[in-house]
């Protein structure tokens, strides 16, 4: 028996894009039963591209929705990956007549991945250093920095392996091929603006998702890696055991996952082995299994950017002159979401000013920007299609809660601390907006980011002036007319969940008693929230 015909497969890996590719050995390795019987001769092989393409629907699918019957092998069968309700994810299919099942499984580590290469800095030509915080600015022309991008990026591995189990021993079953693929989706919509008209009116915007004239596009990847077990022109029997095959992803300059009105990018990972029904009957007919699960890939701060948590922001101006000067401190330009921040605002007016602080209000403000195209030259232009939300954060009423404020008639000092922007899964204000900090680039366009989510925290100061009455005839008790004037300051901020944050904090401190202790292969927990602190240490005296 021949061995080499089966023990080396095909490996395609295309590693940051879908057209390029290197090859490595990968192998079948079997765990129980006997071992694989010699291939029998296949004269059939079509190519995918000649192939007619029909759409299904997986859940419509034989097997718990995971086979096409009788496959002649004429089409390529395609299927909306975003429509989970008709084509959801399978990862096991039972053939119990046929007495096998095939399994896809992915390794614990590898169901959700954190690329540790998210840009802070962008590539803005019109500052001197030519960068600046991309999250200060939500104009999808101000790009992400790719040498900071590239520095940080090392990559991310996504393993799992494939399981064949054969019950039967007199009935093997028979493999024609197999591949596992590694699927990237991106949607992308872009704001087709028409041209000013010359009557004056207003023009229109419409929001589209970009097509490149296929009416398949939406149901193709933009990136995807491959694994083939490619038998060429023979067949793989499979005997009674149990047969594993481990497989590999390196991912590196891949987009991460977001889902959103305005674009969304999403990942699956797809198994699709043929089974040929009767090998003695030409021609071949097979039993295609497809087995899909669910990868989410996510861009996470690197350790080179721990200072952002430590360093404040301190926001100062003058109003009318110098009729009202204000200063803003915030503690931290990295927020994280279920995480306290705090603010502090100090304010002196002018001697002959008679405003007075009435209100102040904090709120979270998020845009959502993509690019805009014009409707006749399809061109891009330099404006960017905004989508704005907002949630108020805080409101204090100082007219009804003077103990608040630390002030004397010229001078304000207001101090807010435990502020938070509340979980998604908790408040029903913002669960179907609120997302953090996000910025991919187009896939159609150059130096263009496709879809960008930006943050500020807004604070309103309600100031107000009020006039005596002009008559002494007015009513009595009737309150009197004032002049308010709304002054608005915007602080940029980076938002960021747990996981984007996760490499910026160190374990908690753990003290070994016993010198076992020290030697427990256990990872630590690296989550900041822990209550466990270090001890504090006095100094021995000396006698």
């Amino acid at each position: 028996m021949d061995m080499g015909l089966y023990a080396k497969t095909k490996r395609s890996l295309s590693i940051g894009s879908a057209e390029k590719s290197t090859s490595g050995p990968s192998y079948w390795r079997r765990l129980s039963g006997s071992t694989f019987s010699t291939f029998a001769s296949l004269n059939e092989n079509t190519n995918d591209d000649t192939k007619l393409k029909k759409v299904v629907r997986l859940r419509n699918l034989k097997h718990g929705g995971t086979t096409i019957k009788n496959n002649s092998g004429n089409y390529e069968y395609l299927y909306n990956p975003l429509e989970v309700g008709t084509n959801p994810y399978h990862t096991k299919s039972a053939h119990q007549n046929e007495g096998f099942f095939v399994e896809l499984s992915l390794d614990a580590l590898s169901k959700n991945v954190y690329l540790s290469d998210l840009a802070t800095q962008a590539d803005n030509p019109a500052t001197p250093s030519r960068s600046s915080p991309i999250y200060a600015d939500s104009s999808t022309t101000i790009i992400p920095d790719a040498s900071e991008s590239s520095y940080n990026n090392a990559g991310v591995t996504i393993s799992g392996k494939l399981k064949i189990c054969v019950n039967q021993t007199k009935k093997p079953v028979y493999i024609k091929s197999h591949c596992i693929k590694l699927k990237c989706f991106v949607h992308e919509y872009v704001c087709i603006v028409e041209s000013a008209k010359r009557d004056g009116s207003a023009t229109k915007r419409i929001v589209k998702m970009v097509e490149d004239g296929d009416e398949f596009c939406h149901m193709l990847p933009y990136k995807e890696i491959k694994v083939d077990i490619d038998t060429g022109d023979k067949i793989c029997c499979l005997t009674s055991g149990t047969h594993e095959f481990p497989f590999s992803f390196h991912l590196k300059d891949f987009p991460a996952s977001e889902s959103s009105y305005f674009g969304k990018t999403f990942y699956r990972l797809e198994s699709v082995t043929q089974v040929v029904k009767i090998v003695n009957k030409r021609p071949w007919t097979y039993d295609t299994i497809i087995l899909t699960d669910e990868v989410t890939v996510k861009r996470i701060l690197s350790t080179a950017n721990s200072n952002l948590k430590h360093e404040s922001i301190l926001l100062q101006g003058s109003w009318n002159g110098t009729e009202l000067n204000y200063n803003v401190i915030l503690n931290t330009k990295l927020i994280e979401i279920g995480v306290p921040f705090g603010i502090q605002l100090g304010l002196m007016k002018d001697m002959k000013s008679n405003k007075m602080l009435e209100k102040v209000t904090i709120s979270l403000s998020q845009t959502i920007t993509i690019p805009c195209l014009d409707s006749k030259t399809s061109e891009l232009l330099q404006s960017s299609y905004s989508k704005r939300n907002e949630i108020e954060l805080y409101e204090i009423d100082l007219q009804e809660d003077h103990n608040k404020t630390k002030n004397d008639d010229n001078f304000h000092f207001y101090e807010i601390g435990n502020l938070k922007v509340p979980p998604t899964d908790k408040s029903q204000l913002c669960k179907n907006w609120l997302k953090p900090y996000y910025c991919e680039l187009s896939t159609k366009y150059s130096n263009r980011a496709r879809l960008k989510i930006t943050h500020t925290v807004i604070l309103r100061l309600l100031l107000s002036n009020i006039t005596e009455p002009k008559s002494p005839q007015e009513v009595k008790g009737e309150k009197k007319p004032k002049n308010t004037t709304c002054l608005t300051l915007k602080i940029p901020i980076l938002l960021v969940d747990q996981d984007m944050s996760n490499n910026l904090w160190l374990p908690p401190y753990k003290r070994f008693t016993t010198v076992e202790q020290f030697f427990e292969d256990e990872p630590p927990s690296y989550y900041h929230d822990d209550s466990i602190e270090p001890p504090n240490y006095l100094a021995e005296r000396s006698n």
